[in-house]
């Protein structure tokens, strides 16, 4: 199922149907632009509509953000990654010598700055280990093929001929598909 826009299909029926449908093995697509969009939802609770949305979509699918919080929200949700960051000193004189350090840090895997220049047609996808960068692009099509009729149904049987013609089609079949020993054919007619 397909909700596109979701600040104007938002519903309590929806919101309850979020907590449920992952239960029953059925899958919701929700698209919305900002996560300001679940704050305009037509006299529900603000705070309840953006924690349902939030928690019960377990994979996302985020596009370049277009607002810090957005991108600040993104960028929590990417996690964290450990980088080795380097400070130097450097003092003039003849018998000074150049200090430096490395030191371990701890920052987003996706920075703020990454998400709010994401290129179009990328996104980046949560919910399966770390996130990945993902391409878009819109689906090709050309002229749908013609759809060819299938023949009428013959329901002329005669009782005898089709007897007849059932053995003939047995032995027929006995003989182009032979098998192992095993005398039962009736699963290639």
């Amino acid at each position: 199922m397909m909700l596109d826009e979701l600040k104007y299909l938002l519903s309590t029926g929806v919101l309850q149907a979020l907590g449920t449908v992952r239960d029953k093995g059925c899958h919701v697509m929700l698209a919305h632009q900002t996560n300001g969009d679940l704050s305009d939802c037509g006299g529900l609770e603000p705070i309840a509509v953006t924690s349902a949305v939030k928690t019960n979509t377990s994979l996302k699918l985020i596009y370049r953000a277009v607002d810090d919080e957005d991108a600040e929200w993104a960028s929590k949700l990417s996690g964290t990654i450990v980088i080795q960051q380097k400070s130097a000193h450097m003092q003039q004189g003849m018998f000074h010598a150049g200090e430096g350090q490395y030191r371990d840090a701890e920052r987003p895997y996706l920075t703020i700055n990454q998400l709010l220049a994401l290129p179009d047609m990328t996104g980046m996808f949560f919910g399966l280990g770390l996130s990945k960068r993902v391409q878009v692009s819109p689906m090709a099509f050309s002229k749908a093929p013609a759809i060819t009729p299938a023949p009428p149904i013959q329901n002329e049987a005669k009782p005898a001929a089709a007897s007849t013609d059932l053995a003939e089609k047995e032995d027929t079949a006995a003989e182009n598909y032979p098998t192992s020993g095993n005398t039962d054919v009736e699963h290639l007619i």
